[in-house]
């Protein structure tokens, strides 16, 4: 369909959010058992890839005949993907590219202009994408008490993953801010790959070889994608809080606690960010295969190391360990200044590393 890598991706990825999005809002709506652990899914959870998979349900009903559906899918769409091939121009797409302004912008032609100019779009289908999310958790967040049983096994889970918060709305709260900021920080990593893109298609050559130095190109876009991270955890925050507001009928209330705890997460999103820029300026060749493995990792042992029992000295290796779980938990800000100069200290060293190297064009 599309005539670049990025935006393909960028369908992909909005193809996947709204699968997500679909099956949440299906299980949310659905009926639940006396035993409060299993929910039968409404419709919505049908009309998506990531609601099938559910509906086998393994050691339950066994539901083979779910299966049938993917493979239906997948002759359909596979189909479709060679039909739509043979209707495009070799190297284009069906949708042709916009041509440009007849004249730029008067902040384009500067480094953070034209950084921001490059980084925008990503920033802005993210945003979207976590502002849905936001709301469909805040909005189902007052049903928490009744949706799980608290004695039940899944709420003790609910409740290690949320700090050993006794309230499960908070330990709710602590859970759904740790999985978004897994989010946030894809975020961070695709749009610090971005200058890797340019370096290994020759596009930056061109721009370093006039006044631009080197470290201005680099931290032009290390500041859009800091800003960017920080915008999307406000509109995480404030999305949760206002949708969660409405549903308990006090529309400001929760938002003094749920916006710290949102924000809470930035220096991790921050360390991950910082991680990707080394691997850019140290690491050309590997950048994005090295960036991607660590934030993997690192968001597994996050999201699946307490159920886990993964010894301590595995747990600490993830920056997301080391968050204070808010609203569940008291806010303790020495973690949060330890990841943010460790951060700093690595961004600095990726900026002094490409100075120091060659340019890489692959």
């Amino acid at each position: 369909v599309t005539q670049g890598s990025r935006a393909a991706n960028g369908l992909a990825g909005a193809a996947l959010g709204l699968s997500f999005l679909l099956r949440a809002v299906g299980d949310s709506t659905g009926s639940v058992d006396e035993s409060g652990v299993r929910v039968t899914s409404s419709w919505p959870s049908w009309l998506t890839p990531i609601g099938w998979a559910q509906q086998v349900r393994p050691f339950d009903t066994d539901s083979w005949w779910v299966f049938a559906i993917f493979a239906v899918f997948l002759v359909a769409i596979v189909w479709l993907a060679y039909a739509l091939t043979g209707r495009r121009d070799h190297g284009a797409g069906l949708v042709q590219p916009r041509p440009g302004p007849p004249r730029a912008a008067p902040r384009l032609p500067t480094a953070l202009g034209f950084a921001w100019r490059m980084q925008r779009t990503t920033l802005l289908w993210w945003a979207l994408g976590i502002a849905v999310l936001a709301a469909t958790y805040g909005s189902v967040a007052d049903e928490m008490d009744n949706f799980l049983d608290e004695g039940g096994a899944v709420a003790d889970m609910m409740t290690q993953l949320g700090g050993g918060a006794k309230a499960l709305t908070d330990a709710y709260f602590a859970v759904i801010f740790l999985m978004m900021s897994f989010f946030t920080a894809a975020y961070a990593v695709q749009s610090v790959l971005r200058m890797h893109g340019e370096e290994a298609s020759g596009r930056v050559e061109p721009l370093l070889s006039t006044a631009l130095s080197r470290t201005r190109w680099m931290l032009s876009h290390i500041a859009v994608v800091v800003g960017g991270i920080v915008v999307l955890h406000v509109i995480l925050g404030v999305v949760v809080a206002i949708t969660y507001g409405i549903a308990i009928g006090d529309l400001g209330g929760p938002l003094g606690s749920l916006l710290p705890a949102a924000l809470a997460f930035v220096p991790a999103v921050l360390l991950v960010a910082a991680t990707a820029i080394l691997c850019v300026g140290a690491l050309p060749h590997r950048a994005g295969s090295v960036a991607w493995g660590l934030f993997a990792v690192w968001m597994l042992i996050g999201q699946i190391g307490p159920l886990l029992n993964l010894p301590q000295w595995v747990m600490d290796l993830s920056p997301f360990v080391h968050v204070p779980a808010l609203p569940a938990a008291d806010l303790r800000a020495l973690p949060l200044i330890v990841l943010t100069v460790v951060a700093v200290l690595l961004a600095a060293a990726g900026v002094a590393a490409l100075r120091r190297r060659d340019i890489a064009v692959q």
